[in-house]
């Protein structure tokens, strides 16, 4: 029997709407060669979104909610424990992601390599120094673009539990770069 796949969406505000959350999931029905469940975090529950997708509330935070709509930081709500099922493979997508291909091969590539995948990001032009980088990190990449992220639940709680123990001694209002040393960027 082949595995079910969690995918999970991020909505708050206005800049996206239920339109764009159904349009993704119909895209990953298109494609998938797997069965998956589709869960949409928001604030607007009320919207006309497809009978499939299961909209989840914000779980809470230790911070204002209207603080962390400033930003990316609402995302962390995937990795709260008991929200998702721990098992199962869950793949999270930006809502600005078009889905052009089978997603069970991200699925593939997660269970040979168990860890937390998400797109490398190219702030800083690495590719002009491939030999030094190689050296430097190995087969490692430190920073990363949380468009697209791959894991399993279980294996990243403490992302959301750090999270809230940091922000708890955070000034008001938040800053962008909240643990230097875990190198988070949020």
């Amino acid at each position: 029997m082949v595995e079910t796949i969690q995918v999970v969406v991020v909505k708050w505000e206005t800049k996206y709407d239920s339109e764009i959350v159904n349009r993704m999931r119909r895209a990953i029905g298109r494609y998938c060669d797997r069965p998956f469940s589709f869960f949409c975090f928001t604030d607007s529950p009320d919207s006309n979104y497809h009978p499939d997708i299961v909209i989840k509330p914000f779980p809470p935070f230790s911070a204002d909610f209207d603080e962390l709509k400033r930003g990316c930081r609402l995302k962390l709500s995937i990795f709260a424990p008991g929200i998702l099922d721990e098992t199962l493979p869950t793949l999270f997508f930006d809502l600005d992601t078009i889905i052009f291909g089978n997603i069970g091969k991200l699925v593939e590539e997660l269970d040979r390599n168990l860890g937390l995948f998400m797109l490398r990001n190219h702030y800083i032009q690495w590719w002009k120094l491939p030999d030094f980088l190689k050296r430097l990190a190995g087969n490692k990449y430190y920073f990363g673009n949380s468009s697209v992220l791959g894991f399993y639940p279980s294996d990243f709680h403490d992302i959301f539990v750090d999270f809230n123990a940091d922000i708890q001694k955070a000034p008001t209002p938040l800053p962008k770069y909240l643990d230097a040393r875990k190198n988070l960027v949020i």
